[in-house]
């Protein structure tokens, strides 16, 4: 390995002030003196929770439509699992062609329920999200859409 330059203090013997050979790259780096306050946890310590949590709006109107969808994804598994319930070997001789008939008719319903539920998630619930990580309000989160969505047509034309 060759010298850098001999003039270098760390190559010169017994003159002061002695110099020392790097250890390593780290070692070089200047030491960060009083860092800033930290007021809030940053985002890397924060949990995957906690930053989902962050996104989503607190307001009483989200809340009652997220208990509504949950509430009507619930009632389609309960309705879903008792028409399945229906069918099974063991409980469909019992109750015969009208059984077969009320099962294909509750698993119908649990579809349609389930179909009420995306309606409700996607048209009623991602508005309010999505206002709020954009900062504003859902009515002025709708016009910004609209006016997009005429933009768009505008230059279809």
């Amino acid at each position: 390995m060759s010298r850098r330059s001999p003039m270098n203090a760390r190559y010169k013997k017994g003159q002061e002030p002695k110099g020392s050979t790097r250890k390593s790259a780290a070692s070089a780096k200047p030491i960060r003196k009083d860092p800033a306050p930290v007021t809030k946890k940053t985002a890397a310590k924060q949990s995957v929770k906690e930053r989902y949590a962050a996104t989503m709006p607190d307001s009483p109107e989200y809340k009652r439509l997220r208990r509504l969808w949950w509430t009507v994804l619930g009632i389609a598994v309960l309705i879903l699992v008792i028409s399945l319930i229906l069918t099974t070997k063991s409980i469909a001789p019992q109750v015969g062609k009208w059984g077969q008939y009320i099962s294909l008719a509750m698993s119908w319903i649990a579809l349609g329920l389930v179909g009420f539920a995306w309606w409700v998630d996607l048209k009623q619930v991602r508005p309010l999200v999505q206002a709020h990580q954009l900062g504003v309000t859902v009515e002025q989160f709708q016009a910004m859409n609209a006016a997009a969505k005429a933009a768009k047509n505008t230059k279809k034309k």
